[in-house]
């Protein structure tokens, strides 16, 4: 599965090839984010947006401090937002080898806070912060952060090689980057208001959903929430595949529209209402364990 952002609403994502269950699935993660569960509302700050610009934190650099008037923002990639709260501005970069080099964002509301801390994600090989999560739940009254995963500057989202080489920002890229956006926006968090957050969720999608898999397996401590959606994980298998469908579709052995239409026509047949999913599927819910192989697809005559 892959995520799809809506264009009219950031804070909506369609799974794509999802059955019904993971879109209800998603909503409902969506619609529980935003409910009040009953938490002390915070009416106002104990330290100015401005004296953080001083806030020493282990390898850390704070580069803007900056209190955001209520109203219309323009993110520092140009995207804007309508009809933000007033609100607290941090980047920080982060440097915990002599090799990272990993930015971070934190917003937090100045007045209205609910009290949680609410972590976001990233997308593809990132090397840009993701506004457009952190301006949804600002609105709801969230603490909101995100990381570039330590890859900036990324020209291409889909470019792995400024990792080539450079053991130390793989780690960052895989799992250290979102452990220290977490750890040093509750200290960030904190030191606004005088108070940690009494609950922390992280919500993302795709490489985002990996952030949250990893976050919940390796840093448990972390969350007292996670959603997950369409995680990529597994990037070694995942890239292996990639690498066999570049080949395939894009190589001299590449195969026509045709033969691929067979192929997933055939696919369907052997798997429909088999796989955990209904008759009616277009698509495979789960072929692992069916009787399917190349010699049961025709494709184009005498083909297989």
């Amino acid at each position: 599965m892959r995520c799809v952002q809506s264009k009219d609403r950031p804070q909506h994502w369609t799974l794509v090839s999802a059955t019904r269950r993971h879109r209800g699935a998603a909503l409902f993660s969506v619609a529980l984010l935003a409910l009040p569960l009953g938490i002390g509302v915070a009416s106002a700050v104990a330290a100015t947006c401005a004296s953080l610009a001083g806030l020493a934190l282990p390898d850390t650099t704070i580069t803007a401090a900056e209190s955001i008037a209520v109203g219309t923002y323009t993110a520092p990639n140009g995207q804007v937002f309508a009809n933000l709260p007033a609100f607290c501005r941090i980047a920080a970069t982060l440097t915990p080898t002599s090799d990272s080099n990993i930015k971070i964002e934190v917003w937090m509301p100045y007045s209205g806070w609910n009290g949680r801390f609410l972590g976001t994600g990233n997308f593809n090989l990132g090397g840009h912060i993701v506004y457009d999560g952190m301006g949804f739940f600002l609105t709801l009254n969230y603490a909101v952060a995100n990381t570039d995963l330590g890859t900036s500057p990324l020209t291409n989202p889909l470019d792995g090689r400024p990792l080539t080489g450079h053991p130390e920002k793989q780690i960052d890229f895989a799992t250290r980057s979102t452990h220290l956006l977490t750890a040093r926006a509750k200290q960030i968090i904190k030191a606004f208001y005088r108070e940690r957050p009494k609950y922390s969720y992280f919500f993302a999608c795709s490489t985002g959903g990996g952030q949250g898999v990893h976050e919940a397996l390796q840093f448990p401590g972390d969350y007292d929430g996670i959603v997950a959606r369409a995680p990529q994980i597994n990037w070694t298998h995942n890239s292996a595949g990639n690498t066999w469908n570049l080949q395939a579709f894009d190589g001299p052995a590449s195969i026509t529209a045709a033969q691929a239409t067979a192929i997933t026509a055939a696919v369907v047949n052997q798997c429909a209402g088999k796989d955990g999913g209904v008759s009616s599927d277009k698509f495979s819910d789960g072929p692992a364990g069916l009787p399917l192989g190349p010699g049961r697809a025709a494709v184009h005559g005498q083909e297989r």
